[in-house]
């Protein structure tokens, strides 16, 4: 059923915009200013696209509700049983003995069941306003250069994070802390920029993606093929990424809207139809709506069973 209401409401609301292509293209709406057309949030990229495709008059004003104040989500990721240990990687090539064992991290879990490298991220368009949409307090690391401990790094020739979050606006350091050299080989999708930098040991280059990505993109080491990571740039702050004890917070999110997460994970359909709280439901893309109340901190304890996993 619920496929069916969803295949309903789009066909309303594709048979309400035919109506209004309609009138439009009977009555000539050339020269006058358009009025916009509002919608939820669940159809406005539907609106949006089909209107255009079907008159050919370009971009088309959607409203989205306005966001009232803002709130606070954060939560946990915890595994329930036992992850298999995954054997090391194979490793080949002149640097193996500089290399030594490296693990296999795609799954890190810690012996209380935390669960490394979920990321959390607004999969949905927003208006780039800054006191309404974004708050204010984003506004001072929009194009912020990634250093330090922020930056993307390789250690032992395995990189140091599975997935990698930033602003499209930001730069990011490309860090080599071995003596031995690698190539970074980030292949960035349409829209954003790639790069395949080869650095010797302990020197560094800058990347700016300079556009946002709907998914994550695959970075690669040539020198050292079973080196992998992942990386999104997004058009907005509204992202983390769990550390050590699978924890996370997104701080100042837009209130009174509804809004769309994605929860991502290496490991492939972790997050797929997967229950995160009584009220909370993945879709098969591990995507869940939420609306928060103004200035509340939602918390979401999500527990998945090691099934998952193995």
């Amino acid at each position: 059923m619920p496929r069916l209401d969803e295949f309903r409401k789009r066909w309303i609301a594709f048979a309400a915009l035919a109506g209004s292509i309609a009138c439009c293209l009977l009555s000539g709406c050339g020269g006058a200013e358009a009025t916009p057309i509002t919608a939820d949030a669940n159809q406005a990229d539907l609106l949006t696209t089909q209107f255009e495709k079907a008159s050919g008059a370009g971009a088309v004003a959607v409203e989205l509700p306005e966001p009232s104040g803002f709130a606070t989500v954060k939560g946990r990721f915890v595994v329930d049983g036992t992850v298999s240990t995954a054997d090391p990687l194979t490793t080949t090539g002149n640097d193996k003995a500089y290399c030594g064992v490296v693990p296999d991290d795609m799954v890190e879990v810690d012996a209380d069941g935390n669960l490394r490298s979920v990321l959390i991220f607004l999969s949905m368009k927003i208006p780039n306003t800054y006191g309404a949409w974004i708050h204010e307090s984003y506004q001072a690391t929009e194009t912020a250069v990634l250093d330090g401990p922020n930056a993307f790094d390789q250690q032992k020739c395995r990189f140091k994070r599975r997935i990698f979050a930033m602003r499209a606006t930001q730069t990011v350091k490309i860090l080599n802390s071995d003596t031995v050299g690698h190539n970074t080989n980030i292949s960035g999708p349409l829209g954003v920029s790639s790069i395949n930098p080869t650095l010797p040991g302990g020197s560094s280059a800058d990347y700016s993606p300079g556009g946002a990505s709907s998914a994550p993109f695959r970075i690669a080491c040539s020198v050292h093929p079973w080196m992998g990571s992942n990386m999104i740039s997004l058009d907005h702050p509204y992202f983390a990424v769990t550390g050590p004890t699978g924890e996370f917070e997104i701080a100042n999110v837009p209130a009174e809207v509804e809004l769309t997460f994605t929860l991502w994970h290496e490991k492939k359909d972790v997050f797929k139809n997967v229950t995160l709280t009584s009220d909370l439901q993945t879709d098969r893309r591990g995507r869940f709506k939420i609306t928060l109340a103004q200035d509340e901190v939602r918390e979401l304890p999500v527990k998945l069973p090691a099934a998952k996993f193995n």
